[in-house]
């Protein structure tokens, strides 16, 4: 699936920086801009050949507040997203991996709020022991990368590993 638009909002919900902002980060704050423009595209393809699978969708928007011609701070980085797995044992098993290219977003009215690109590498797992308890795994940034993504003021927490055990309550 696909889609390139050019849109003329009005009332549109963005963050702004609030000035004079304390340092380091600053300071931002949701507004309603009167009027935007926005265009990008946003393409998606996937492919699943049942015991495998692979994916790619990639985003790039670019937002104009009408006013005062400059960027809309809320406008997330362009990415690219590639996703790949397999199905085994009948479909009880799926492992995979997603990777993330982030570019940077220095299109903001305030250094503070800019975000440097970054690559990161994720795992995730399905097994489905019986018709009642599934087990998943999800590793997230894989090798550790230390990045800070768009909007936020603190990087992201780095590796990090999940276990979960699904157990339906009732009856099935």
């Amino acid at each position: 699936k696909d889609s390139i638009y050019h849109k003329e909002d009005e009332d549109f919900i963005g963050c702004a920086p609030v000035r004079p902002s304390p340092p380091p980060f600053g300071s931002y704050q949701y507004i309603n801009f009167a009027s935007v423009t926005l265009e990008g595209a946003e393409i998606e393809a996937t492919y699943d050949a049942r015991s495998w699978f692979v994916g790619v969708a990639a985003t790039h928007i670019r937002g104009t507040d009408d006013a005062t011609g400059l960027g809309v701070d809320s406008i997330p980085a362009d990415q690219v997203v590639l996703t790949g797995g397999v199905r085994m044992m009948d479909n009880k098993l799926i492992a995979g991996g997603r990777v993330r290219f982030v570019a940077k977003q220095d299109r903001v009215t305030t250094a503070a709020l800019a975000s440097d690109s970054y690559n990161v590498v994720d795992l995730f797992g399905q097994y489905i022991v019986s018709d009642n308890v599934t087990v998943n795994l999800n590793i997230s940034n894989l090798f550790d990368v230390e990045y800070r993504p768009f909007l936020t003021q603190l990087n992201d927490p780095g590796f990090n590993a999940r276990l979960g055990v699904t157990i339906p309550l009732g009856a099935k």
